[in-house]
């Protein structure tokens, strides 16, 4: 069985929002979706890639727009070695 999960991340890499405001929108999320599991917020102390799960072909610099594109079946892939750092 599949599952879906929901991230939702600032446009501003620079935002985290307070504990407090991470609390609501946690709460709120659990009142829209009750039948969800693992509903929780996480911040990073720096910028990290977060993975979409199966099925992705590449990742997007944001910054220069260079694309790098990821096989997971190769062996040293460049993509999935910076992917997962």
């Amino acid at each position: 069985m599949s599952d879906y999960v929901l991230r939702i991340i600032p446009m501003d890499q620079d935002y985290i929002p307070s504990a407090e405001a991470q609390q609501i929108a946690v709460a709120q999320l659990k009142e829209m979706l009750p039948d969800g599991e693992m509903c929780r917020a996480e911040a990073y102390d720096q910028l990290r890639f977060i993975d979409q799960g199966e099925n992705g072909e590449a990742v997007l610099c944001p910054s220069c727009g260079k694309r790098f594109p990821i096989d997971p079946f190769t062996e040293h892939d460049p993509g999935v070695m910076w992917c997962s750092r």
